[in-house]
């Protein structure tokens, strides 16, 4: 919304989620595209993207995987995650924020080229 010129494409499987992004992108008039694909395979056909973002989707090592394979030479992963899943990471640039019940995640970004 803030950013009406960011080109954004969504990967989801299920298509009940689909349909809600799909009304989502209309109704706030969002430059987005919706997959109703396997990230995975998005990869497989990926022009390169220049950003990468999950949400509690995969675990990080597989996500680190996943991202590298879907953004360009240069581009960047992005993970949320728990402190404890961010000291599992190769060379993570980590923010880190509090959660109300006091618990905090972080939200780990990395390039491409530093993923083992």
């Amino acid at each position: 919304i803030c950013m009406p010129q960011l080109q954004v494409t969504l990967c989801e499987t299920a298509q009940k989620r689909c349909a809600f992004l799909h009304q989502v992108v209309r109704t706030l008039a969002l430059s987005a595209e919706v997959l109703e694909q396997d990230a995975h395979l998005v990869a497989d056909e990926s022009p390169g993207f220049h950003h990468a973002v999950a949400r509690a989707v995969f675990e990080p090592g597989t996500w680190q995987s996943l991202g590298a394979r879907l953004v360009a030479p240069q581009g960047w992963i992005w993970s949320m995650v728990t402190d404890r899943q961010a000291a599992t990471l190769h060379q993570p640039d980590l923010a880190s924020y509090a959660l109300k019940d006091g618990r905090t995640r972080g939200i780990v970004r990395q390039q491409r080229s530093t993923v083992p």
